[in-house]
């Protein structure tokens, strides 16, 4: 039930609901995130158990937004955005001001209307499918700048 896979989880609640335990499953994801001292991999699972059921435990999960782990705080704002959306956009700050990619991942996306963000890729060179790329770099036939052709001096 508290895997952070959500496979696992499916298949656990799977089997307590044919079992007849249909009231269990949102008590044990609540339960689980009551102390103050939850196991990473315990607070994963949970918080994907309450996205998975759609049940909202909005305080709770606000708490383990500022968890030191990346990837608990990627778990807590992936279900705020499943559960309680509006408390996403209020939040938009923090979570863009979040050091780490995996959580900033779930920023809203903007408004209909807004310009594209404009993205380049690591290796500094701007590419046709970015723009314009400059005429000293050589490309390969996909478009992309060419490592193996060296550009004239």
């Amino acid at each position: 039930m508290l895997d952070p896979d959500a496979r696992i989880r499916y298949h656990a609640r799977a089997t307590l609901y044919a079992r007849g335990h249909t009231d269990l499953t949102p008590r044990v994801y609540r339960d689980a995130l009551a102390p103050a001292a939850v196991p990473d991999a315990t607070a994963i699972g949970a918080l994907g158990g309450l996205a998975d059921l759609g049940s909202a435990h909005v305080p709770r999960i606000l708490d383990f937004t500022a968890h030191p782990k990346a990837r608990v705080r990627a778990e807590a704002w992936r279900a705020l955005g499943i559960l309680a959306p509006e408390e996403v956009s209020r939040r938009t700050d923090r979570l863009a001001a979040d050091p780490s990619n995996e959580v900033r991942r779930h920023l809203p996306a903007p408004p209909a209307g807004w310009p594209a963000p404009q993205h380049r890729p690591r290796h500094g060179f701007v590419t046709p499918s970015y723009g314009v790329a400059p005429p000293e770099v050589p490309l390969d036939a996909r478009g992309r700048p060419d490592r193996m052709i060296r550009a004239p001096s």
